[in-house]
């Protein structure tokens, strides 16, 4: 009995806990941060804006659907030399191709082209029909981690090909 009394107030405690959360939008998904027991220095708007700050930056870097972003830059590059490019941008990339050759492929950073013809990607358009087996297979051509080379004493990246795309 004692046993039981002390776990119902150890409960009783976990639920007295403060807990602030912030909910948002972002990269066309949404986001949840919970804090627990935030203290009372906690400036909540400064913790949101430093959130959104960087959700920004790694959306700017990132995003395939935004144009202008690092990622959209290079996709839309068609040169096969090296491109520089951020030390952020660069460390996304080696950890995405380390991941790619542990899984031998099974996860692929240059899944663009499938994902696009699919209708998930930025061009979005409304997908009527099953991609013809043969309109697949020509795309699978265009995906193959091994199509990507880094220099980390740039840090740069580049394509074997033209038509290599990242996602």
């Amino acid at each position: 009995p004692i046993l039981a009394l002390l776990l119902a107030a150890c409960n009783e405690q976990r639920r007295e806990l403060p807990l602030l959360e912030l909910t948002g939008q972002t990269m066309g998904t949404t986001y949840s941060i919970k804090l627990i027991a935030p203290g009372d220095t906690l400036d909540k708007s400064e913790l949101e804006l430093a959130v959104i700050d960087v959700l920004d930056r790694i959306d700017g870097r990132m995003s395939t659907w935004q144009p202008e972003s690092e990622l959209s830059q290079f996709n839309a590059s068609t040169a096969v030399d090296w491109h520089s490019v951020s030390s952020e941008f660069f460390a996304v990339i080696e950890a995405a191709l380390s991941l790619s050759r542990q899984t031998d492929g099974a996860f692929d950073i240059t899944v663009g082209p499938l994902v696009n013809l699919w209708g998930f990607g930025p061009v979005t358009h409304a997908l009527k029909n099953i991609p013809a087996e043969e309109l697949i297979a020509s795309t699978r051509q265009r995906v193959g981690y091994r199509g990507l080379d880094t220099d980390c004493s740039k840090p740069a990246v580049r394509k074997s090909r033209p038509d290599i795309y990242v996602d």
